[in-house]
């Protein structure tokens, strides 16, 4: 599950790796590796390699911050325009929330 999400990287949340499990590692076990992900509340997606650069154990799950290294033009472009959506709804939110109050 993506927890935040920009232009240069994203932080998720899943369930925690065995432990003990060191033959069978693979995608974010790794330091680096190709993922792909759904945009939240959207059938778009993307792919790209990305670079492990921090984990944090959170009980049974585990937070994994990755940084985007390389991704093909379309999905930038497709990663960007999803931001700017989401950037108008939040302001969207606040601005009917902020014309409530004063009425």
């Amino acid at each position: 599950m993506i927890e935040t999400l920009s232009t240069g990287g994203m932080s998720l949340l899943r369930a925690a790796p065995d432990p003990g499990d060191v033959v069978n590692k693979k995608g974010l076990d790794l330091r680096y590796a190709w993922l792909t992900v759904p945009l939240p509340g959207s059938s778009a997606k993307i792919t790209a390699l990305v670079e492990v650069v921090h984990r944090e154990l959170c009980g049974i799950h585990e937070l994994v911050r990755v940084r985007f290294e390389e991704m093909s033009f379309d999905d930038r472009v497709r990663l960007s325009d999803y931001l700017a959506d989401q950037d108008e709804l939040r302001f969207a939110e606040v601005s009917a929330t902020a014309t409530s109050r004063a009425c």
